[in-house]
């Protein structure tokens, strides 16, 4: 038997296209894999072809890149209220359906009932700094009336801005007795000794 090299008949056009065929399927099985673990940033190859895989891949591509935009752009609206303040941002990722709109729409009334009663809040204690009292801490918002935390953090500053009233009106009060009637003696009225509390 000779030492000269077996010739072989070169692979069928069937049996490269089978081998490519597996290829892909593995490059999709690994990228649907990372897709999964939270890898948005995996991308399939795609062709100029027609072929059902290159339809796939730009199927895939899309949907990786739509959620790679929206974890993208709710990171920037986290850091925007959290580390700047800015109570008025907002999630958007241009137009969107289905699920895309249900998530950017939930993020954006959960930033909603947070920043309602914060900004409202604010408002409100800006005017009273400025020695306007004459407005209160709204506790309902489109309907909606404000609950747990958010409904003590109005309802204390509507008690603190009360209080203030009481004692500016009871100032007022005194003021006018010493100036017009020239009586010294003071004595608390019953509101300001209920705001006061216990001795």
């Amino acid at each position: 038997m000779s030492g000269a090299a077996i010739a072989t008949d070169p692979p069928s056009p069937e049996a490269v296209s089978a081998a490519e065929i597996g290829d892909r399927l593995r490059s999709l099985r690994d990228a649907l894999r990372a897709a999964r673990a939270g890898d948005f940033a995996v991308r399939l190859p795609e062709s100029d072809g027609r072929d059902p895989f290159a339809e796939v891949a730009i199927a895939f591509n899309g949907l990786v890149a739509e959620n790679e935009l929206l974890t993208r752009e709710l990171e920037r609206v986290s850091r925007t209220v959290r580390a700047d303040g800015r109570l008025h941002e907002r999630a958007s990722i241009g137009p969107a359906s289905g699920a895309w709109a249900v998530a950017t729409d939930a993020v954006n009334a959960l930033i909603d009932a947070i920043a309602w009663p914060t900004l409202e809040t604010t408002r409100v204690l800006e005017l009273a700094a400025g020695g306007d009292l004459s407005e209160s801490v709204s506790l309902r918002s489109d309907g909606h009336a404000a609950r747990g935390d958010l409904l003590r953090l109005g309802s204390a500053a509507n008690t603190l801005i009360g209080r203030l009233r009481l004692v500016t009106a009871e100032v007022s009060r005194v003021v006018r007795a010493i100036g017009t009637e020239g009586r010294l003696a003071w004595a608390p009225t019953p509101a300001i000794s209920a705001a006061r509390g216990p001795a």
